[in-house]
């Protein structure tokens, strides 16, 4: 320190003034304190004061006394610490070496009189006497001037800090969640605060500690804010107290309250869970756009995101993306049903615990749900509901970047789906997936009806057609079934593919009664997983189950 004063080129050494407002909770956090900054009275300004910026604003660098501009007899103002307001009045008695002198105290500064008595003498550092006595109480009053200035600011952010903390449905969307690179993540009970959480779907009535527990296991790594707007906007489907309350557009109640019931369903995936029914149409719509957008987003950044590959079905039934998982129950029926349909009795399972599909599934024409429980649906997991909020937050902002969260729920939900395909063994692509893939691709239109009549036993007008009619329904028909025979694995293939000759007109009957046995072959191969090979074969616009 003293080599650093004696090379020095000026005779002051110039020093920032920390302030702390002790009176503040936040005081005990060192990263509180502010620098002072203040002007000057003009007859205080000195040309060895100096401006500095601190944090984008103008500091000003108050003057301590080298040694050899101190003098011995003169009284001078010294401060002990930097932090402490008040100074002691002292007059030196001797320079000494190293850059010390030693004082005579005149009158010490509150809460030194213990180790500064009146009239002893100390030695002290040339860095902690700060101008003459006489220059003191000016100097004095512009430092508690400002002193009280960054105090109230910093109270000013202190509550406006305490404001972000409540739950508010009123409060409008965060234009950022990730407030850093790295985004505060709800990760223990403490992060949510005293937020109110809704209760879930179940029967028993859980404490305030098993609702933190559950509410925990939900919006665990998501970000802290999201999951304070998340449950501000639960409040005003689930608590009475909410009716009435004006929400404006653009609030986290009007983005985030449709994926309350979610939320709830979600709380109670550890035990049975339910499933989604109740995400607004819009939302699932507009799942693919996100992935979409989250794939561009990483490409643009130099990275790759593979998507699943799905079949190109009408969205009938599922306007989400195809490879989401929807869970369903065992039945020996025609119809699908959902895991815990009452219909299926004693094999009705949990959702949580049932096997899934890929979504796309939903979307094969001819598919008959049950009428009872609606059949198969998303499960309502806590991934499926960060997802569904990144969805929210991304229709809400339109254009505006995706951040790290967002990105990270739609990984997370397609890590979520090839842990689910892994569980029942399913590769990326099984042969359903090639079947359907290969059938929609020019797809028959109205002479699809032709090709169906003329491979049905009772398809009786066939003879009535002329040849060329025969001959183009028997082409299509042929050409429509080597197409599947094509799709389907080696193994499940069949033996009787009939050679179709170019005349065809001359042995009609007989060409169409191999072909009948070709597809009678392959449509009960297809029986168990594709019950309406039919539609996927010729179309046939305007059959009732499509």
């Amino acid at each position: 320190m003293t080599s650093a004063l004696r090379s020095f080129p000026r005779s002051w050494v110039f020093v920032n003034f920390m302030i702390t407002d002790r009176s503040h909770p936040s005081c005990m956090d060192p990263r509180s304190s502010q620098t002072v900054s203040a002007t000057l009275p003009q007859t205080m300004q000195q040309p060895w004061m100096s401006n500095q910026l601190v944090n984008g604003q103008e500091s000003r660098q108050y003057a301590t006394m080298r040694i050899a501009n101190v003098e011995v007899g003169v009284e001078y103002a010294h401060r002990k610490n930097s932090w402490s307001p008040d100074a002691s009045r002292v007059v030196v008695r001797e320079k000494i070496t190293g850059g010390r002198l030693r004082v005579e105290i005149l009158e010490p500064a509150a809460g030194t009189e213990k180790t500064f008595r009146r009239g002893s003498r100390v030695e002290v550092t040339s860095r902690s006497i700060l101008c003459t006595w006489e220059a003191w109480p000016e100097l004095s009053a512009v430092e508690q001037e400002t002193r009280d200035k960054e105090a109230a600011e910093q109270r000013e952010r202190w509550a406006e800090f305490e404001q972000q903390k409540i739950a508010d449905p009123t409060r409008p969307i965060s234009d950022e969640y990730d407030t850093r690179y790295h985004s505060s993540l709800v990760d223990s009970v403490r992060d949510l605060r005293d937020w109110p959480i809704p209760k879930p779907r179940a029967a028993w009535r859980p404490v305030r500690q098993q609702l933190e527990a559950a509410a925990l296991r939900t919006l665990e790594g998501l970000p802290v804010d999201l999951a304070r707007d998340l449950l501000a906007g639960a409040t005003l489907v689930t608590d009475d107290s909410s009716q009435g309350v004006v929400i404006p557009n653009g609030s986290a109640g009007a983005v985030l309250s449709p994926l309350a019931p979610t939320l709830t369903d979600a709380m109670d995936w550890a035990n049975r869970g339910y499933l989604a029914r109740r995400i607004p149409d819009d939302l699932l719509s507009a799942a693919s756009g996100f992935v979409e957008a989250c794939a561009a987003a990483i490409t643009k950044e130099g990275g790759y995101l593979r998507l699943p590959e799905v079949p190109q079905l009408d969205p009938m039934r599922f306007p989400g993306p195809g490879w989401m998982r929807v869970s369903y129950g065992y039945s020996s029926g025609r119809r699908i049903h959902a895991p815990d349909c009452h219909v299926l009795q004693s094999q009705k399972t949990d959702p949580n615990r049932a096997p899934t599909w890929p979504a796309w599934r939903l979307n094969l024409p001819g598919s008959d749900p049950c009428g009872n429980c609606g059949g198969p649906w998303m499960a309502a997991s806590p991934a499926l509901l960060g997802f569904f909020a990144a969805i929210a937050i991304w229709r809400h902002r339109s254009d505006k970047p995706l951040e790290r969260w967002q990105l990270r729920a739609c990984l997370v939900m397609l890590a979520d789906a090839a842990h689910a395909r892994a569980i029942e063994v399913e590769p990326d692509r099984d042969w359903v997936h090639r079947v359907v893939s290969a059938l929609v691709v020019d797809r028959p239109g109205a002479n699809g009806w032709d090709a169906y009549t003329a491979l049905k036993p009772l398809g009786g007008d066939f003879r009535a057609w002329d040849s060329a009619r025969q001959m183009s329904a028997l082409r299509l028909a042929y050409d429509r079934l080597a197409i599947l025979h094509d799709a389907l694995p080696v193994s499940l293939r069949s033996a009787d593919q009939p050679q179709l000759t170019e005349n065809l007109s001359v042995e009609a009957e007989r060409r169409r009664t191999g072909i009948q046995s070709w597809y009678h072959s392959l449509s009960h191969v297809c029986t168990d997983e594709l019950p309406d090979l039919d539609l996927l074969l010729f179309g046939l616009p305007g059959a009732t189950k499509w």
